[in-house]
Formats: structure tokens, sequence, C-alpha cells
């Protein structure tokens, strides 16, 4: 909190407990406001902001010192009317019901009463009655705006109070004062309507014969420029409208109408009398929903063309549609989340959710849950490969559930987890997820059942209701067992062959698998604190692998987060001052490192997805430089001396000897690697070496001390494969060596089969490089035979071959043509989801190859143009909706050498908009459409969900930023009144009024200060803006 709150915080605590009468009040007021100006909404949540949870009824001169303060201005109507809603009890009813029964917890939330709501209702009434309010647009369209949520409150809680009767039995009755304060809504709304200057404002009336005057006062001022006269002769009535203002007033309009039809049939209920005027007025003005905007525009602009105008007006005067929340567009957006590398961070999705649905979490639940099936069942229709068919399945099963669990909490009754999962379910597609018994048949005939289980596991629904799910149906007869996460961390140090079995358990659909990977990545940072590499080992090789098992790893946990300890491990490892044996030492090395390079050359990771920087650390020259060989004559004396012992530890008779591994710590070994084969290759090559020996003393590295650097030696043997010319028999006579050995142990076996798995798509990659530069090589097809099982290892976000052609052969423009059909398609399902089940068939990747081979700029017009004509067909709420969750997906694909991204892209649009204007015609339309888009991914891209509630909050006066004040009783000793101060009131003050308010507060005379001012050493103005 600045200082000018601090003081007028302070001020008011003084002037209750002395209990200043109001113009005495006034006076001091004035005074303190010349030293310490402060803005309205902050000064209206001082004075208005609820002072004790055990007191209900507000001290009496508050509603006295706010009536001075608007005598004063400085604070408005509109602002006191939204800090006055942001603390009512009455209308913030699930908050209240929350702390009614969290009481024993000590919540510190706190509300205003409702006589204080209802004698400030009043008052703020009078204002108008009396016409010393509005005094200018800005002001009216403010308190419209204010009012408007005022009656929309009233509505939502008599509808939440209605509910909450009906369930429980009892007839709908209206507390007394609740039906006061919806009376003094009434009037406050009734003296508006026989206020001169808002009716004006609300019919759009302009003196005659100055349209032309208009628009070049629209083209100079200001959006604040709206000047009223004071007389009440009309013809004196100046008005200079901004464009902005202009579409502003078109939306109070519109949400005063909508508040005004809603809140006319509640008040009738208790205050006929009331209502009726109410109706009269809203009949006489036609202020009616649907042609408010229309009304409005018609009678303001007398025949102004209002497209000229728009374009005068600019970006700021784009006008947004309704925001809706299509199906597509959650469908678009969880499937780049799981297009390539799991991106499923909590937060990060949660947040996302959020923000999409504004609070709407019943809508959010079933969407979630349906969509899910939805990109199930058109990875099955697109015929994906069998471990995406089980990541989305374990996404559906063990994911979504957890995040259920968390969304639950936000849940109040009537809304229960199970209501929404039994509304989701009537939207899937019974024909391919039937509510059979497990493994009754068909591809995902499991998958339902599956789910309910899961969320019965989670207790979002009750065990007698997944017969009833199930069509009668009880898969498993009995309860399961659920995972705690602590518990199984226990049990594991505990037992260590515990271990084994959670790893084999991780792959299961049962719901369980996030307290799994919690208790594994726990477990694997606890061994690498305590460096028990043997054990840390032991979980490393296991779970490489497990291919599947690393996806499922990412649907709960970052890859930094599980892999940087790991990291921290190898890149500090040391050999124990009392080591015995160094082949050991190696293989927990080896073994360790190869869980690293699977999760890296599965999912492309880089050294910032491992939460490492490029600090020159073992594992980031690993990654940069792992199939780099050295020059000679750049290594180092040490390094030359590395490389000697191990060509001779290879090739002559003493073998890898202990003194050899001993005086070359594992980094080394690893990092020289690329150097060792390079240079075995080259005296191969140069008949120093016959290729038998070279075969032989390449079987050393079959052992498992010395297998995973098969990585970096097959790596650089993939690189010259591109590269060279006249190696190319020894290279591939090698590679066929490595790839096939003739005898290897059964734990190097499945190690070796986990290597080739990593290196299949770059060496298949290459191998077909070579044979397009040489068709007539025969001996690359035994290698290709060799790699054929091992091609589906990597989760990228690159398309295959056929999904490329299928593509680029579209009618009507290829690549961006099917780009604009899988739009038109979403727009489709989207207009009608319940009746056409089935999903579009859509990937992510079509995306992200459209920008990487065409530019993101071609791209976006492509998405741009198909929003213009989806607005044309009527359309154009879904139509934003889609554009902008294709453009603000999310990607692990990191932008550079000079590309953009399709949002930046976006946004230097926009930019040359504001600048270059916005055209005319089509290129309007356009424009508008690009300006929409804009905001829609600005919305969907921001960074919390209150981001985007920032201004609001701000003019509702930060109502939570500081603790409630001092309790009723003006405990003199609780408000912090010891220590001495001296007022200086400024040279401005009067004498006699500075003495009066010295005395007051107890400062000058030589009396003992309170010290609750010390205004001598404040320089300058200070203004809150």
């Amino acid at each position: 909190m600045g200082v000018e709150p601090q003081e007028w915080a302070k001020f008011l605590d003084r002037c209750l407990l002395a209990r200043v009468e109001g113009p005495k009040f006034s006076a001091f007021a004035k005074t303190l406001y010349n030293k310490f100006p402060i803005a309205s909404f902050k000064l209206a949540n001082i004075f208005l902001k609820p002072r004790s949870k055990s007191v209900l009824t507000a001290d009496p001169l508050i509603p006295s010192y706010v009536e001075c303060l608007l005598a004063l201005e400085q604070i408005s109507i509109p602002d006191a009317l939204r800090t006055l809603l942001g603390k009512s009890r009455l209308y913030h009813s699930d908050e209240a019901a929350d702390s009614a029964g969290h009481q024993s917890q000590g919540t510190d939330e706190c509300y205003n009463g409702p006589e204080l709501e209802e004698i400030l209702l009043y008052r703020f009434a009078k204002c108008f009655t009396t016409g010393s309010k509005p005094k200018s647009a800005h002001e009216a369209c403010s308190t419209l705006k204010a009012v408007a949520s005022w009656m929309s409150a009233i509505v939502t809680a008599s509808t939440k109070d209605e509910m909450m009767q009906d369930l429980a039995g009892v007839g709908n009755s209206t507390q007394p004062e609740a039906t006061a304060v919806r009376e003094a809504v009434g009037m406050l709304v009734v003296a508006l309507a026989e206020n001169e200057r808002i009716t004006r404002f609300l019919d759009g009336q302009c003196p005659k014969g100055t349209a032309t005057s208009y628009l070049v006062c629209w083209s100079l001022v200001s959006s604040d420029s709206v000047i009223f006269s004071l007389s009440s002769d009309d013809s004196s009535l100046l008005i200079g409208y901004n464009l902005c203002s202009y579409t502003n007033e078109i939306y109070v309009r519109q949400t005063f109408a909508h508040s005004l039809s809603l809140f006319i049939p509640f008040l009738s209920q208790t205050s006929l009398h009331i209502a009726n005027r109410l109706a009269t007025f809203q009949k006489q003005y036609n202020i009616y929903e649907n042609d408010a905007s229309k009304a409005l525009g018609d009678s303001m602009m007398g025949g102004i063309d209002v497209n000229g105008l728009s374009q005068l007006q600019g970006i700021d005067g784009v006008l947004d549609g309704q925001h809706l929340n299509s199906r597509a567009g959650l469908y678009i957006y969880f499937s780049a989340v799981l297009v390539g590398r799991p991106i499923i961070d909590d937060s990060m999705v949660l947040n996302y959710l959020s923000r999409r649905y504004k609070g709407d979490i019943s809508t959010l639940t079933i969407d979630l849950i349906t969509i899910s099936f939805d990109l199930l069942s058109n990875a099955m229709y697109r015929k994906e490969p069998n471990q995406t068919m089980f990541l989305l399945r374990s996404f559906l099963v063990n994911k979504i559930p957890a995040m259920l669990t968390t969304i639950s909490n936000s849940m109040f009754p009537p809304l229960t987890p199970e209501y929404c999962i039994t509304a989701a379910l009537n939207h899937v597609d019974p024909n391919i997820f039937p509510s059979s018994v497990l493994g009754s048949g068909g591809a995902l005939s499991d998958v339902r059942p599956e789910f309910v289980l899961a969320c019965s596991l989670h207790q979002l629904i009750p065990q007698e209701s997944i017969m009833t799910l199930l069509d009668g149906n009880d898969p498993m007869g009995g309860s399961q067992e659920r995972y705690v996460k602590e518990e199984l961390v226990h049990q594991c140090t505990m037992d260590h062959e515990r271990l084994e079995v959670l790893l084999g358990e991780l792959e299961k659909m049962d719901g369980n698998a996030g307290a799994i990977v919690g208790a594994l990545t726990q477990i694997i940072r606890n061994l690498c604190n305590t460096k028990e590499t043997l054990l840390l080992k032991a979980m490393c090789s296991s779970l490489s692998r497990r291919p599947l098992s690393l996806d499922v790893m990412l649907l709960f946990t970052s890859s930094s987060e599980l892999l940087l300890p790991i990291c921290q491990v190898l890149n500090n490892w040391k050999f124990e001052e009392d080591q015995g044996e160094y082949q050991p030492v190696y293989e927990d090395f080896g073994g360790i490192l190869l869980l690293v390079l699977a999760f890296v050359h599965r999912f492309e990771l880089n050294i910032t997805d491992l939460g490492l920087s490029n600090d020159g650390s073992f594992i980031a020259r690993l990654l940069a430089k792992g199939s780099v060989s050295q020059r000679i004559d750049d290594l180092s004396e040490e390094q030359n001396a590395h490389l000697g012992g191990w060509i001779r530890g290879l090739f002559e008779a003493e073998g890898i000897s202990d003194e050899l591994m001993s005086s070359c710590p594992p980094q080394d070994f690893y990092l020289l690697v690329p150097m060792l084969f390079s240079q075995s290759v080259a005296a191969c090559d140069a008949s120093v070496l016959d290729l038998d020996t070279l075969k032989g003393g390449l079987e050393f590295f079959f052992e498992t001390f010395l297998l995973p650097s098969l990585v970096s030696a097959i790596s650089w043997l993939t690189v010259q494969i591109w590269e060279s010319s006249s190696s190319i028999p020894i290279l591939l006579q090698t590679l066929q060596s490595l790839l096939k050995p003739t005898s290897i142990s059964g734990d190097a076996q499945s190690m070796h089969q986990t290597i080739l798995s990593l290196i299949a798509n770059p060496l298949e990659e290459s191998l077909l490089s070579l044979r397009r530069r040489d068709p007539a090589r025969f001996d690359t097809q035994p290698l290709f035979q060799t790699l054929q099982p091992y091609q589906t290892f990597k989760r990228t976000t690159a398309s295959t071959h056929a999904e490329l052609e299928s593509w680029t052969v579209t009618h009507g423009g290829g690549l961006l043509a099917s780009i604009r059909n899988t739009f038109q398609s979403m727009v489709l399902w989207s207009a009608a989801p319940e009746i056409n089940l089935t999903p579009p068939s859509y990937t992510h990747r079509q995306l992200l190859v459209a920008v990487k081979l065409l530019g993101a700029q071609r791209v976006l017009g492509a998405i741009i143009d198909e929003v213009v004509l989806q607005t044309e067909n009527g359309t154009a709420d879904l139509a934003l909706d889609i554009g902008a969750s294709l453009i603000s997906a999310p990607t692990t694909i990191a932008v550079g050498d000079g590309r953009l991204s399709l949002r930046k892209v976006l946004t230097l649009e926009v930019e040359v908009l504001r600048k270059q204007g916005m055209g005319v015609g089509s290129e309007h339309e356009r424009a508008e459409t690009v300006v929409r888009l804009s905001r829609r991914v600005e919305e969907a891209l921001a960074d919390t969900p209150g981001q985007q509630q920032q201004v609001v909050d701000e003019l509702m006066g930060d109502l939570d930023a500081a603790a409630v004040a001092a309790a009723a009783d003006h405990d003199a000793a609780a408000m912090g009144l010891e220590g001495a101060g001296h007022l200086d009131l400024g040279d401005g003050a009067p004498q006699g009024e500075a003495e009066d308010f010295d005395t007051m507060l107890g400062i000058g005379n030589g009396s003992e200060g309170l010290g609750i001012f010390d205004l001598g050493g404040a320089d300058g103005a200070l203004f809150d803006e």
C-alpha cells in the first residue's frame, strides 16, 4: 500500500475514534486531500472496506463520511458502487457459504452488512434525483455499468438461493434484508430513469446539425474528453465523443439492457410497484437486449456512416463479439499438448482452463472429460501408432481423474464430480466406448470401464455409482487400493524389491500412475542426494528399457524435475579414495547415463529441458559434441594419454585394465568415444589396422560397463555416412558389427536393444541418404532390416511421409488448403457436437509442419482468411475461438534461425494496423478479424487467471490487499497509537483549521501526539494514477 492510502486509512481510524461529525470531517478531508491526493477507487476501498468480522452493523458515521466525500468529488458514485458490491455478503454467496462452513479454520473474509448497502444505495439515488449527478458522460457510462453489475449480482444470488431451497425441500422465500437491498437497487435505477442526463445518454441524443463537427471532435479529443454543461438548458448540453467512447457506450447499453431485463422479473416478486416503473422506463426508451446496440447506434449517428467512423477509430474501436468456448478449441489445445513430448504441467493446464471457462467449473469439467475421449477416438480413426494410443489412454485414465480431484475442490453443492462425469459420458460415442465389462473385445472397449474405475479410486464417484455408469456392470466387483506417494516411498525404502514391482505397474490403466510417478521421482532424488549409485543404476536401467513408462512419467512430472538430479550426479561423479574395482563404477555410470540419453533421444530434449545451463558440464558437452570427433592437435596432453591407453586396451593383448579406467574418469571416456572410433576407422582405412582386428577390439563395447557409449559411437558413424565417401565400406562393416553382434550376454542384450532404439531414426535417414547418392549399393539392406523393429521409439512433432504427402496433394492449394479444410471441419463439429459424436480428423503435426515448410506468415494468412469466411457465414464466434486456439497452442519447438511463430507474426500484424490504419472495405473486415484474433490469443496466453481482471481489480479498489482494520470498539492500543508525531498541513491550510485538526488528533500544544501523520517530509505532489 502506498503512502497516500496509509495516511487516509489512519485518518479514518482517528475520525471514527474521535466521533468527528460530517461538517468538520469535510474540512479535514479537504485539507488532507490537498496534501495527499488519492484516486477515487482507492479512497472508496478505504472507507467501504469492512472493519470487523464480529460486528455486522457498520458504523453510522461511514455513510455520512461517504456522502461528504461525494460532495467534495473525492469519491465517485461508480467507484463507490463497485467497491460496495465487491464486499457484499449477499452477493458473494459462494464465498460466504464457504466461510460459514470453515469458521473453525479462522477465515479472514469479511463482508459489509445489508444495512450499509441499503443506506448508501438510497443516498446515491438521491444524487441522481436532485440532478447533481452525473457531471460527465464518462460518469454516466460508469454508473450504468456499475448498476448493471448490481442488478446481475442480485439475479445471480436470488437464483442460487432458490436452487438451494429447492434442494432442501423448503418453500422459496426471500430474506427481509435481501428484499430491502433489492428495493434500494430498484429505486436507484428509478432515479437513473428520471435523470435527464442519464436518459439522454441511453437515448443517444445529440444536438441537431452537429454531426460534422462531432466527426472532427472524435478525431481530435481523447477517449475521456466528454463534457456536459451544468446548465439545465438543453441547447447548452455540449458533448465531445471519441469513437472509443462511442463503442464503449454501445457495450454499456447492451450490458445495462441485459441486466435490467433479468432484474425486473425478480424485483416484481417483492416490489411490484417499483418493477412496474422500471418496465415503463424500459419500454419508453426501448432498452431491450436485442436492440441495444442498434438503437444507440442509429439514434446517436443520425445517418452517419458507422463503418467510416470505425475506420477513424482504429484498433481500439473494434468490438469483440460473444466469447464462445468451442469444443474444437479444447480439442486443439490438448492435441498440441500431447502431440510429441507430453507437456502436461498442471499449473499451466489448470490456469489455461480457468482463463477459458472463467469460473464455469461444470462446463470445464464436462468438456475436459469429453475431449479426452475425443482425442482417443481420433487417434483410433487415424490409425496412430500403438505408443500414441497408449499415451492418450493413460492420459484419460490416469491423468484426468487426478486433475478432476484438483478441480473438484472448487465445486460447491449442488455441483458434484459425479454429476459432471455422468454428463460427460453421455456425450461419448457408445459405439467406440461401450459400457461393457473389461476385456469384452474391441480396440477401445475397456476404456470407459477403466476411466470409471479410476474415478471411483480417486473418490470422485461413490462405489455404488459404478454399476449405474456402466449399465449394470461392475468390472472389479469390489474396491481397488489407492496408492499414496508417501506410503510408496516408505515401502520402497524398506524393501528395494518393491521398486521393480512399481516400475512394472507404471503402465497399468488403473488411476494409480500419478502416485507411482511421484514416488519414483522422489526416490530418484533421494538416491541422488545419498549417492546410492547401485540402486539408482538399477532403477535407471529398468526405466530406460520401458519407453512407454517414460511417456507416463512426463504426464505427471517435468523432464527437468526428474532428470536434473541425475545429471548433477553424472556431472560431479568422482572415484572414491578407497575404490577397489573400477569396472563396476563404469557400469553404474553408464546405466544411469543411459536413462538420460533415452529421454533425450525419445523426446528431443536439450540442456534447457534438463534444467541445465550451457556451463561446460559433462552432460552439456556430451549433448553438444557427443557425436563430434576432435582434431588430434586440439587434445590436451592428458586426453592424448587417455586416447592412447584406450586404443592399446582395445586392440592390444593387455585389454581393458583397472589401471586404465582408474586413470580416466567415465566422463572423459564418453567424450573421447567419437575420437576413439575416428582413429580406429582411419587406421583401418590406412591399412594400419586390419578389419578383423577392428571388429575384435570393438567387441569390448558389448560389455555392460562400456555398452552405453555405443550411443556416441554410432552417432559419430551416422554423421560420417552423411559426409564421407572414401571410407563407406569400412563404416558400413563397422556398423554391421555394432548393430548385430555375434555374441552378447542377456543383460547386455536388453541394453543393446535400448541403444538401437535411440539411434535407429537418425541412422536410417543417413543410410537412406547414402542409397540416394549410390542406388547401386545393396550392402545397406541388412542394416535396414536390423533397424526396422526400432523405428517407433521417438516421440516427436515430425510428420510422417504419408501424412505430408496426403496434405500437400489437397485440391485447391496443397498444405494451406488442407489446413483450411481442417478448420472448416472443426467449425462444423463445434456447431453441433451432440449430433456428430465423432471428432474431425486432426493432428497438430499438420500445423507444425506447415509453419516449418511455408512460414508462419502464410499459415497465419490462411487462418485469418478462414475466420473472415466463417464470419460471413455467421459462425464468427466459433471461428475466432478455433483460430485463436491454433495460434496459441503450446509447443515444445523453439523458434530460431530467423523463423517466427504464429503468435509473433500476429503481433506484428496488429502493430502494422496500429500504425497504418484499418483500411476500407474488405481490408477493414480482415483488419478487424486480426485485432479480434490477437485479443483472444493474448487472453489465452495470459500468465495467470487473474491477469485479465487486473483493471477490474484496480477499479474495485484492491479489496483484499490489506487486512481488515481495527474492531468496532476502537481499541486504541490495537490500532497502534503509540509514538509522537507532527502534522504539517502545508501553507495552503487555514491556520484555525490546522490547529483544530491538531487538537482533534491530540497533536501540538505540548500534548503527546498519536503519531499518525508525518507530512512534513513529503516532497512534491504524490498522485495515485
